[in-house]
């Protein structure tokens, strides 16, 4: 520590009766520290360029601050040290008065250090009795951030034990810099964009209560890309210990994602309810509560798509096809993440080449359980979009065909079970001579119609 001051104070002795020792009691303390800076294993905790101590006191039993103004200050906060923090005070319940700072706030994560939360221009003040009458609080602080964003608000605060209530609005902090106030990763954290909310933040265990937005996100996850314009969480109650976030309704407005499909084991759809499990809605976690009942540490209420669009590329033909949904609208109802949790219903519609989709059914949102079951229907699709693909094959005239299909798929046993009702329409050889024209002649009814039922 380091630092130039000066101290006054009244200063009284007192032998104590009991045990001879002579007692010191300092009350009136006034103090002013410049350059203040204190360092806790190579790292600068606090730093001002002026502290100014008034009316503190300190005895044996009780020890006060007093009132303090800290201008050009620094503080350093790792957000898992509050607990720690806050037993120091326990028994102190006049340690502060009141304080003033102005300055920098720097809060980190053991976890993820790399991701810190830098608030510059803070203004915060605090007093045991009250700032505001008229709203109940004893506690405000607003501020910007180094990326453009503020924060502000104000709310109840004890010093001991410590406890903080904070009514607070924010604009503009990038997703990875509220990674602090989260013990396990989640989407929010592994995203990048720029995230504004307004709510109840609590401390020393973090827990918050509100709505969110996050605007221009992006993630990247392994062959597979989602960006949105913004996403919309409503009533978020989030809790650190123990963990849980409940969110009533998260709608993603104009997502754009861009898959793969490579293994032929998989479809177009199982590809897409993969992507939703890993990449959009997280990572599985459980709880246990003390009885062993298994709860879910993760429950949405709702999560609705709003103008998607999703860029496809089977691979498993040659050459890949690739496509688009557009227009995809839908939701998924009922996310839990406990085991125990029955899937949730889903449903969506978007088009394809002009042609209408929908595709509704349940799934297992955090793992792959085998017990996913839907429906995919969609109407007078033109053949001539795999032209490339169809031409390897076989010798066929596409130019005007259209199929019919709907596909319904279960799980039972651990087997996967498809069946396929489809019409296809004015299909035609590509020359009366070629070896497709008996074929399709046989196949095809009165009306051009070809019918195709398979399992």
């Amino acid at each position: 520590s380091s630092g130039t001051g000066k101290l006054e104070s009244i200063l009284t002795c007192i032998r104590n009766k009991d045990t001879g020792n002579i007692d010191y009691v300092l009350t009136d303390i006034n103090t002013t520290v410049k350059d203040l800076k204190i360092v806790e294993n190579n790292i600068t905790i606090v730093s001002a360029d002026e502290l100014h101590m008034a009316k503190g006191s300190t005895s044996r039993e009780k020890k006060s601050l007093g009132e303090v103004a800290i201008k050009g200050g620094y503080l350093h906060i790792n957000q898992h040290q509050t607990d720690h923090f806050s037993k120091q005070f326990v028994y102190q319940k006049d340690l502060l008065s009141s304080l003033v700072f102005t300055g920098d706030l720097y809060i980190v994560s053991d976890k993820t250090p790399e991701d810190f939360l830098n608030l510059s221009d803070v203004k915060l003040e605090y007093e045991t009795y009250g700032i505001s009458p008229e709203t109940n609080t004893n506690f405000s602080l607003t501020a910007n951030t180094k990326f453009g964003g503020k924060v502000g608000g104000s709310g109840t605060c004890k010093i001991a034990p410590f406890e903080l209530n904070f009514s607070l609005e924010f604009t503009d902090i990038p997703t990875k810099k509220i990674s602090a106030f989260f013990s396990k990763p989640n989407v929010l954290t592994s995203a990048t964009g720029k995230i504004s909310g307004k709510g109840v933040l609590s401390l020393p265990t973090p827990s918050f209560t509100g709505d969110l937005s996050v605007e221009n996100g992006s993630i990247n996850t392994a062959g597979t890309h989602l960006s949105w314009k913004n996403c919309v969480i409503e009533n978020l109650n989030f809790t650190s210990r123990p963990y849980h976030v409940g969110i009533g309704n998260v709608q993603l407005q104009h997502p754009i994602s861009t898959i793969s499909v490579v293994d032929n084991s998989s479809s177009i759809p199982e590809t897409i309810t993969s992507f939703l499990r890993t990449t959009l809605i997280g990572r599985h976690h459980e709880s246990k509560i003390e009885n062993s009942v298994k709860i879910s540490e993760t429950e949405i209420q709702n999560f609705s798509i709003v103008g998607g669009q999703i860029n496809i590329s089977d691979n498993r033909v040659s050459p890949p096809w690739n496509t688009s949904l557009i227009n995809v609208q839908g939701q998924i109802k009922n996310i839990r993440s406990a085991r125990s949790a029955p899937n949730s219903t889903f449903n969506f519609t978007g088009d394809i080449k002009s042609t209408a989709f929908t595709w509704d059914g349940n799934l297992s949102p955090f793992e792959n359980a085998q017990t996913e079951t839907y429906k995919l229907s969609m109407h007078n699709y033109p053949l001539g979009t795999f032209n490339e693909q169809l031409q390897r094959l076989s010798e066929l005239d596409t130019s005007i065909s259209t199929i019919t299909f709907d596909l319904q798929s279960s799980w039972k046993d651990g087997q996967k079970h498809q069946k396929v009702n489809s019409d296809i329409f004015n299909l035609k050889p590509s020359s009366q001579t070629s070896g497709t024209a008996l074929p399709i002649a046989l196949l095809s009814d009165k009306n051009n119609t070809i019918n195709l039922n398979l399992s």
